[in-house]
């Protein structure tokens, strides 16, 4: 039986934005902006956009963050993916405004940042990949 990969190919990436800018906000979330979940939270504060991210880890709504203010907190990480999906960094800043808040509301369902490190959030991740795998059925 013949193992396929589960990574996809830049063509893919390419081809697809969501795609691209879903690897690209679990790339930050498993440390890219230095730190992973804490560090995208860290990121964000200086950037004053410390309010959006405390509500997207909390139970209550999450609160909304425009492309501009993830370009402006996440500038390299936002140039990098861009570079590796051949997309516009505004296009990829406002994938990320979109995926970022639920992402990180996922990953925190208690409503507290877990100290489960890089491991525990790639965990994470897999199962909520997983789950809207099944779900897309």
């Amino acid at each position: 039986m013949e193992t396929q990969s589960l990574a996809p190919t830049p063509a893919a990436l390419a081809a697809a934005p969501a795609a691209g800018a879903l690897a690209g906000a679990a790339s930050l979330l498993l440390g890219g902006a230095g730190g992973g979940l804490q560090g995208v939270g860290a990121v964000l504060a200086q950037a004053g956009c410390g309010a959006q991210f405390d509500s997207w880890v909390g139970t209550g709504p999450n609160l909304p963050i425009s492309g501009g203010e993830i370009r402006r907190a996440l500038e390299a990480s936002v140039q990098a993916i861009a570079r590796s999906t051949q997309r516009s960094p505004e296009r990829v800043a406002d994938a990320l405004a979109e995926l970022l808040p639920r992402l990180v509301d996922a990953l925190t369902p208690a409503g507290r940042l877990s100290a489960a490190g890089r491991l525990g959030t790639l965990w994470a991740l897999a199962k909520l990949f997983w789950r809207g795998r099944r779900g897309a059925q």
